[in-house]
């Protein structure tokens, strides 16, 4: 993850070693399960998976939102050199608000994807939705933060 990857890698490291020991005091009061230890360890790593994906996916959405405002720009010049049509202007807009509703889309997949790892390391949103852990990586200024 960029940008402070290695802070969130490690705030996740310790989520996980924190659930590992939650596990380890649960094992000693009842009877090993390797399967739901198994279930929990498969549901981390698809979760974890899943963050980095959509972390990918904010940061081509952000080069496809700059790659499409440059064209929009080109084109408003070259419209007012009268090189180019309105209806092209008005297509470079359109490719350019399809963009940044993409991006939208990959902030909000972000989230869903930091939701279903606290969920899989045991960490749930307290009543009224307020988050009942830091975010993951507090330095970005994004929706990617808490």
């Amino acid at each position: 993850m960029r940008g402070g990857g290695d802070a969130a890698r490690e705030e996740i490291d310790a989520v996980v070693e924190r659930r590992e020991i939650r596990v380890e005091g649960a094992q000693r009061e009842q009877p090993a399960d390797p399967d739901l230890e198994r279930g929990v360890r498969v549901q981390v790593v698809q979760a974890l998976s899943g963050l980095r994906v959509a972390d990918g996916s904010i940061d081509a959405a952000g080069k496809a939102v700059a790659a499409a405002t440059d064209a929009f720009e080109a084109r408003v010049l070259r419209q007012r050199a009268g090189t180019v049509t309105a209806n092209d202007v008005l297509d470079a807009e359109s490719a350019l608000r399809k963009a940044q509703a993409d991006r939208i889309d990959a902030h909000v997949g972000y989230r869903l994807a930091e939701a279903g790892l606290q969920f899989a390391v045991g960490v749930l949103p307290a009543a009224g939705g307020a988050q009942t852990a830091p975010a993951l990586d507090p330095s970005r200024s994004d929706s990617r933060q808490q």
